[in-house]
């Protein structure tokens, strides 16, 4: 919603800063394994009454918890034995995300703490983006050196909140994402291939970003970010259209025009254009974009091909990708 499309433009002009101002920007994407599932009560409680919770609001956290367990329902009947969750806070819960932040925000905080002049750029005052358990700590420096000795020091302090609050990391999943221009990116790449132990996370090398890596809800990518995202989008569009009309994209198979334009802006539109609006995408690959959204409807109205796409929004009612990706961007 609203806060993943807050991330990835800070994000974005973050990215953007770095570029003009000919900075290094070191982004470690973070991974936490199972994290809603491992979360230790205690540690909740401790963080609620040290943040100054009232003890009513504590209680009802620590009621919430306290013998929980879970039975497992199958054809109708309910299992005798009883699963106990001495962890965990259920992921989806009503409450699941606000436990969460309270579990990591200490983290959190402890990484701004150590955050550099450069990472207040272009109006963005933070030197980590985080969004419920997906973190991402940056770093930003003119000298290759210079800005991984500082990403180093946010991978400590990731080490040792981990160790503290038993947030366990998967460090295979775990990527780093160089955004510079090309020379310094081949720069920071070849220290890092040099010394493989100048950067790393629990012990292990960090892992590179190759082509590109879908956190904080969108596709990241070193280079061709606009090219990657936009098939991530089609491929994400196009599983859509497969998933929930199959072979009833011709209206004559018996779903009127009427559904399937709901159907078209509640479940198609938004994976076509999902995260696009929070990043520069441009006219060559916005018009591939273009070109895959349109298809569908096409055969969803019983258009031939050879029509004029303006007919063909006009006919279905709704607006081109481009002009609904603008529309989004201004509100």
């Amino acid at each position: 919603g609203l806060f993943v499309k807050m991330a990835n433009i800070m994000m974005t002009e973050k990215r953007a800063w770095a570029m003009s101002q000919d900075q290094i920007l070191l982004v470690q994407f973070l991974d936490a394994t199972v994290a809603f599932d491992r979360t230790l009560h205690p540690i909740i409680l401790s963080h609620l009454y040290n943040g100054g919770i009232e003890d009513d609001q504590c209680k009802y956290f620590q009621l919430l918890h306290q013998n929980a367990s879970t039975h497992i329902k199958w054809n109708g009947k309910v299992s005798k034995s009883i699963i106990h969750e001495a962890v965990g806070n259920r992921q989806g819960g009503y409450s699941s995300a606000d436990e969460w932040k309270v579990y990591g925000n200490p983290m959190i905080k402890d990484i701004e703490l150590h955050s550099q002049s450069e990472d207040f750029m272009a109006n963005v005052g933070a030197n980590v983006i985080a969004i419920a358990d997906d973190v991402a700590p940056c770093a930003s420096a003119d000298n290759p050196r210079e800005v991984i000795h500082r990403m180093q020091l946010l991978l400590n302090i990731v080490e040792d909140h981990g160790i503290q609050n038993h947030i366990q990391f998967g460090t295979e999943k775990c990527k780093l994402l160089i955004s510079a221009r090309p020379g310094k990116i081949k720069a920071v790449e070849a220290l890092l291939k040099e010394d493989p132990g100048i950067l790393t996370f629990f012990d292990h090398p960090v892992n590179l970003v190759d082509d590109f890596y879908v956190h904080i809800g969108v596709p990241q990518s070193p280079r061709n970010q606009s090219r990657n995202a936009v098939e991530y989008c089609i491929k994400k569009g196009e599983n859509m259209t497969y998933k929930l009309q199959a072979s009833t994209l011709n209206s004559l198979c018996g779903v009127s025009p009427l559904s399937n334009r709901k159907m078209f802006l509640s479940y198609h539109q938004p994976s076509f254009l999902y995260g696009l609006d929070t990043m520069y995408v441009n006219t060559t690959d916005m018009s591939k974009l273009e070109t895959k959204y349109r298809n569908p409807i096409k055969h969803m109205i019983s258009m031939p091909d050879c029509v004029s796409s303006p007919l063909v929004y006009l006919t279905f009612g709704i607006l081109p990708a481009t002009a609904q990706r603008d529309l989004e961007i201004l509100g």
